[in-house]
């Protein structure tokens, strides 16, 4: 299976962080929540809308080198990890640029 990271826009607003697959989605969300920070700004600014930005993504934490497990005490297989609990697979992660494929 390939797992491909599509969204590489971003929007921290004060209501959290959002990833995007356009430019455009992304600053219509900065744009609606300084909409709404103006709107409540009546009896003066919130100091949560120095926040409020948007751009583009770099590089995410992306799961990668899968290897699926392996739980008897005597497997010796340079391909499977040894563990001591109850997973199918173990992965490590690695920052990598939005779109990478990765293969699991």
């Amino acid at each position: 299976m390939t797992t491909k990271i599509v969204k590489s826009w971003f929007c921290r607003t004060p209501e959290g962080f959002e990833l995007f697959e356009t430019a455009a989605e992304a600053a219509r969300t900065a744009q609606t929540a300084l909409d709404f920070e103006r709107g409540m700004a009546d009896d003066g600014w919130s100091d949560e809308v120095t926040c409020i930005c948007w751009g583009q993504v770099f590089q995410v934490a992306t799961a990668c080198d899968f290897k699926a497990v392996c739980t008897d005490d005597d497997c010796d297989d340079p391909d499977h990890d040894h563990v001591n609990v109850s997973m199918d697979e173990t992965c490590d992660y690695q920052l990598m640029e939005p779109g990478t494929e990765v293969r699991r």
